[in-house]
Parts: C-alpha cells; sequence; structure tokens
C-alpha cells in the first residue's frame, strides 16, 4: 500500500475483535448492578482503544487482504482515540439503561467495521466491513428500545441505508463484471467519455455507488434518515455517529469510486462539488428552524458533510492539491467539534430533563464546563476564527479561491455563506444557555439566603462525576488545539492526502 508510515491492521482489528467478546465477558456476571457492569465494560473497552492505538504506530505489517495506507492511519487516528472517550463518558450516561456488555460490545464491533473499510484491500472485503458497521450502528440507534423513538428511528435507519447498501453492491457487480477482480485498483478500469452514454455500464456503474454511498453519508437527497437517528440515540453513539460513522460512507465513496474508475476521477469531482453545494445549503436551512437540540446538530452533521465534499470536490475536479486536505482536515475537526457538542448536549438533557432548546434557558450559568464546551464546539462549528473548525474551512475556502476558475470562487462564495447562515441557530442556542433568567436570580438569592437545598432530582456541575466531564473536556481542548496548532497531525494528513492524490490521478 502507497503512503504508509506504519501501522498493523490486522492487530488492530484483532485488539478491537478481543475487546468486544472481553466486555461481554466482564459485565455479564455482574449484570445486575447496573453500576458496575457498566464500569467494567468500560474499562475494558478503554483497553481495547487503547491497545489499538498502539498497533496503528507499530512498523508497517502487510496483511493478504488488510493494510493500512496513509489515508487508513489517519482515519485510526480520529476514530480510535474517539472510541475511547465515548466508552469513558458512556460508564455513568448509560448508567440507567441495561446492557453494558451488548453496547460496549456493538460499540468495538463498528469501530471493527471503520478500520476494516479504511484497511481492506479489495471491494467485497470494504463491503463487508462496512455493513458490520453498519449493522451495530442500526442496534445501537435502537438501544433503547423500550422507547418508540429510538425504534422507529432505527427502523428508518435500517430502511434507508439497506437501500444504499443495495445500489452500492450493484455498482461494485457491475464493476467487477467488466474488471474481472475484486482489487482495488488491480485494473484501473476505466469511465470512458467518448462515446459513452448515461447507461453504459461504467457510466451506470459509477451513478450506482455514488448513490449508495452518498445514502450512507447523509448526502441530499438521502439525507432524511440522519436527524431521528441522531436525536434518538444515546449521546455517546450520537457521538460515534456524528464524528466518524456518518465520515465513513464519504470515505468508501472515494475508496471505491478512485479505485474502480482510474479516469473517472473529474466526473466524480464535479458530481462532489454539485451536491456539496446543496447538501451544506439544506442542511443549514434545516438546521434554522428546529428547537430538538439533538435535531439541530443533526441538520449540522448534514450541512458539514457538505464542507467535506466540497473540498474533495475541487481537489478531484479542478486539481487544487489544498482541497483535499482541506476536506480530511475537516473530518478531523468535525469528529471533535460535533462529538464535544453532542456529548455536552447529552450531559444538559440529562440534567434538565428535555432536549428543547426553549428548556435550556440558563443552563450555560448552572453548568459553566457543560455549557462551555458546547459553546466552543459550535463557535468552531460555525467557523469562527481561532476554532478548529476555522482552520479546516479555510483551507476548502482558498482551495476555491486558488482554482482561479469562475465553479471554485463559486464554491468558496457558497461555503462562506453557509458559515454565516449558520449563525442563524448556534447564536440564538449559544444566548438561551447563557441568559441570565429573573427566576434563576430570584432562586439563587432565595437558596443562598435562607439556607435551602435544590428541589430533589436536580444536579448541579459540581456534582457531575469525573467519568462525564473528563471526556467532554478533552474534546473541548481537542477543539482550541486544532484551531491553534494543528502540527502534531499534520503528517498524517499530508500521508492521507497524497494517497488520495495518487488514487485519483493527481
Amino acid at each position: 500500500m502507497m503512503f504508509s508510515t506504519g501501522g498493523n491492521a490486522a492487530f488492530v482489528i484483532a485488539s478491537l475483535a478481543v475487546g468486544a467478546v472481553g466486555s461481554y465477558l466482564v459485565t455479564y456476571p455482574w449484570r445486575r448492578s447496573v453500576s458496575r457492569s457498566w464500569f467494567l465494560g468500560g474499562l475494558v473497552s478503554v483497553l481495547a482503544y487503547g491497545t489499538a492505538l498502539y498497533f496503528v504506530f507499530t512498523p508497517y505489517k502487510e496483511w493478504n487482504y488488510l493494510a493500512f495506507d496513509g489515508l487508513g492511519r489517519f482515519v485510526a487516528i480520529i476514530a480510535l482515540p474517539l472510541g475511547a472517550v465515548v466508552s469513558v463518558y458512556s460508564m455513568r450516561y448509560m448508567r440507567e439503561s441495561d446492557g453494558a456488555g451488548r453496547y460496549y460490545g456493538l460499540l468495538l464491533l463498528m469501530s471493527i467495521g471503520v478500520m476494516g473499510v479504511v484497511s481492506a484491500r479489495d471491494t467485497i472485503g470494504l463491503y463487508l466491513f462496512f455493513e458490520l458497521m453498519s449493522v451495530s450502528s442500526y442496534s445501537l440507534v435502537s438501544f433503547r428500545k423500550d422507547q418508540w423513538a429510538p425504534v422507529e428511528a432505527g427502523l428508518k435507519y435500517v430502511m434507508l441505508n439497506a437501500t444504499g447498501s443495495s445500489l452500492a453492491l450493484l455498482g461494485i457487480s457491475l464493476a467487477y463484471l467488466y474488471r474481472d477482480s475484486t482489487l482495488l485498483g488491480s485494473v484501473g478500469w476505466v469511465l470512458r467519455t467518448q462515446g459513452a452514454h448515461f447507461l453504459s455500464p461504467g457510466a451506470l456503474a459509477l451513478a450506482f455507488t455514488v448513490a449508495g454511498m452518498g445514502v450512507k453519508s447523509a448526502m441530499v437527497p438521502f439525507h432524511t434518515w440522519l436527524p431521528d437517528a441522531y436525536a434518538s440515540a444515546p449521546a455517546g453513539v450520537s457521538a460515534m455517529l456524528s464524528g466518524i460513522v456518518t465520515e465513513m460512507g464519504f470515505v468508501a465513496m472515494l475508496r471505491l469510486v478512485l479505485g474502480e474508475f482510474s479516469q473517472g476521477y473529474e466526473v466524480f469531482g464535479y458530481v462532489l462539488v454539485f451536491m456539496a453545494l446543496v447538501t451544506m445549503t439544506v442542511g443549514n436551512l434545516g438546521a434554522l428552524g428546529q428547537r430538538d437540540i439533538k435535531k439541530m446538530l443533526g441538520y449540522s452533521s448534514i450541512a458539514q458533510m457538505g464542507y467535506m465534499m466540497a473540498g474533495m470536490g475541487l481537489g478531484l475536479g479542478l486539481g487544487v492539491s489544498d482541497g483535499i486536505r482541506g476536506s480530511l482536515f475537516h473530518i478531523m475537526t468535525h469528529s471533535a467539534m460535533k462529538a464535544g457538542a453532542f456529548l455536552a448536549a447529552g450531559l444538559l438533557i440529562d440534567n434538565i430533563g428535555s432536549r428543547s432548546i426553549d428548556d435550556m434557558r440558563g443552563a450555560g450559568q448552572k453548568y459553566p464546563l457543560i455549557g462551555s464546551v458546547l459553546a466552543i464546539s459550535a463557535l468552531s462549528l460555525a467557523g469562527i476564527p481561532g476554532f478548529a473548525g476555522f482552520m479546516s474551512k479555510l483551507w476548502i475556502y482558498r482551495a476555491g479561491l486558488e482554482s482561479g476558475q469562475r465553479l471554485g470562487w463559486l464554491v468558496s462564495t457558497v461555503a462562506i455563506g453557509n458559515s454565516v447562515l449558520s449563525l442563524g441557530y448556534y447564536l440564538p442556542l449559544l444566548f438561551v444557555l447563557f441568559r441570565r433568567t429573573e427566576d434563576s436570580r430570584e432562586r439563587e438569592v432565595a437558596l443562598t439566603t435562607e439556607g435551602q437545598l435544590p428541589p430533589a432530582g436536580t444536579v448541579l456541575a459540581s456534582t457531575r462525576t469525573p467519568w462525564e466531564l473528563l471526556p467532554v473536556l478533552l474534546l473541548g481542548v481537542a477543539v482550541m488545539v486544532l484551531g491553534s496548532y494543528p502540527v502534531p497531525v499534520l503528517d498524517a494528513l499530508e500521508s492521507a492526502a497524497a494517497t488520495l492524490a495518487f488514487l485519483g490521478g493527481l
């Protein structure tokens, strides 16, 4: 594999597999003690992610069907720490739910799917690992099966993504029919444009592959499953879905299309640019009218996918390498800032008992640490200078302007306009969170002067446990660091960009 500086994909996957089995085995004897089972399952899960991350940084090892290239190693550096953070967070956040072994087992299986997608060397292996990731995510969205909303969201997720899987498999099958090989890039089957038509085998294979993976990556108009799935899933699951799983639909699309069509990358780039402009605009417009904080963040994820597609489309279609770098960097920054937003929102929802933004008035005053991380994440998602989101979006803006073409300028203009548009729902959220109401002032005075205790069920910020606060704070720090000093990740970023540029023929 090209442009790899290390990593042992087989041992990474084996570590996660052992953790999936181990988390179930250690929690089963303690299944009647909910708090202990969640602690033990989380501990095993964190150890599994830590071991897997260690093997990412070991000397490069190539196996028959698994090997990390630069892109795979880059995704592993994002996905494995995120999984560990979610595991720690879930120890306390999921304390009122049964099934700790199932939860952590599914979480690790989902991560195995992620690692398999970026290390598989053939189309069938990539597809099977992607389906493993998808089935695990379906189950996690509906984890709280005693409630109707998660079950309904999970069913919608399954039906739409099953359609996407069928389309992608049809595209892979057409490619195999005319290439007679499943090995990625083995033949470099060409999408011939001279004399080709929309019903030619090459055009159909490309269309089915893009449409199928477009469903998985929530590309408009295949995005309708995402807001409900993100809103109904537990906060930790929403963080994983938004932080890496949905992006894997995009990554799998890149690996399949660039590996299958050696001369189709320009057509694919223009398709990505067009769909990106539609996706980011529809996502932001959908978020504007939401009063459910998790649905708002879900629509925001659709918009952020638009930025990733825009950068990659500029790189492949117009040949601007900074577009590829910006797209990959935005995958990393989005993982930190959207996961931080979902985990912080989950704690606020847990404290106040409501997902409504209107009910969160003054919550930032009451829970300053949680509110601060949510504010940092929101400002970063909006692309405010000084935060991670601005740095990755800046690369995408610059790529459009550097292209010297009207299409590139249009992409940059629409992307900047969408960043401004996103302030229309992020700023009202911050105003609500940190608005100091008369009722809260009077209540604070009464509690201080009369020495009364807060009402039963009220959880003060100072009583939160480190098991919940530490992961949220770590993600907040990551957003700040990536926005001010991204140097430590640039080597992995350059290796991933070089891999995609090589596959795309740039």
